[in-house]
Parts: structure tokens; sequence; C-alpha cells
């Protein structure tokens, strides 16, 4: 999950960063109104595809302790 992740965060480009910085905003800023709206697909396949796994992980031992 954690490469599915990392590669939505990778393929923001490099220019948003500086223009962001050079604009004025700080790096918080430059976090929530930049990459975090960016890559609100990529969190959200991530969120998805962890709660299927952890539903299937709990039918899995609820079937089996049965």
């Amino acid at each position: 999950m954690f490469l599915l992740l990392f590669t939505g965060m990778i393929s923001i480009p490099g220019q948003l960063y500086e223009v962001s910085l050079i604009d004025g905003a700080s790096r918080f800023n430059t976090l929530m109104r930049i990459v975090v709206p960016i890559s609100k697909p990529a969190i959200s396949v991530v969120a998805i595809l962890t709660f299927i796994a952890s539903w299937n992980e709990f039918m899995f031992a609820l079937v089996i302790l049965r």
C-alpha cells in the first residue's frame, strides 16, 4: 500500500513546491493547499484498499473461530 501512495506523491511536479514557496507560503501551507488536494485520489485509493484488506482479514478470522 505504501508503494502505491508513494508513487502518487512522487507524480506531483516539483515546480509546484517551488512556486508556492516563492509566493510566500510556508511548508505547512504548501502541504495543505497544494499537495493534499492533488493527492486526494491516491489517498482515497489506499484507504479503500486498506479497508478491503482489513475486512477480508476480519471475515477470515470470523469464519475460522466459529
